[in-house]
C-alpha cells in the first residue's frame, strides 16, 4: 500500500528493493515467484515485512 493506502502495484529493482522497504511501516506483501524469492522473503521478515 501506498502512503495514502491505495494498493500499489509497481515492479522494484533488486538494487532498491530493501531501500524501498526500510522506509515503510511493516506491512503485507506478495511477490511473483522467482530463483530469489525466498532470500527476499527471509530478509523481508527480518525487517517485520510478511510476504506471500
Amino acid at each position: 500500500m501506498g502512503d495514502t493506502g491505495e494498493i500499489v502495484s509497481k515492479p522494484i529493482k533488486r538494487a532498491a528493493l530493501l531501500e524501498h522497504f526500510a522506509n515503510r511501516l511493516p506491512c503485507l506483501i506478495g511477490m511473483e515467484a522467482c530463483g530469489g524469492a525466498h532470500h527476499w522473503a527471509r530478509t523481508l521478515v527480518k525487517m517485520g515485512i510478511r510476504s506471500s
